[in-house]
């Protein structure tokens, strides 16, 4: 999994969705950002969902698709020092349901990468986030 962290108060860090079975983490605007700039560079953008860890969005090409999350970093007992802290994860999933994806472990692997690139890029160019970490 590629993925990196960012400080930025460009999102709400209040509690959303459902709150019983996936935890009400933020992060849906975050995501629906991410996934509105990558619309604009040519990406085939499913809608944002909800996970127990946040929220995320699946980019399909051709017969490949990966999944792209945030994840909102809370600290102790759920507060925040500073500027927030938001994990943004892309990865090459291999659907068990899909067998079109089971033997394209590296066009998918490239793909995430050339996506994950892209996201860097919006990140290291937006003035209001600053990227902690990156692997």
């Amino acid at each position: 999994m590629l993925s990196l962290r960012v400080k930025t108060q460009m999102f709400s860090t209040a509690p959303e969705g459902d709150r019983e079975f996936c935890n009400g983490m933020p992060g849906s605007q975050f995501a629906g950002w991410l996934r509105s700039h990558l619309r604009t560079k040519g990406y085939d953008c499913a809608e944002v969902t909800q996970e127990d860890y946040g929220w995320g969005f699946w980019i399909k090409q051709q017969k490949l698709s990966v999944w792209v999350a945030v994840a909102f970093a809370v600290g102790d007992m759920g507060e925040v020092d500073g500027d927030p802290e938001w994990g943004v994860m892309v990865e090459f999933e291999k659907n068990h349901l899909d067998p079109g994806q089971w033997f394209k472990g590296k066009d998918g692997e490239a793909f995430a990468k050339k996506v994950f690139i892209d996201i860097d890029s919006l990140i290291a160019g937006e003035a209001q986030m600053d990227r902690v970490e990156w692997s």
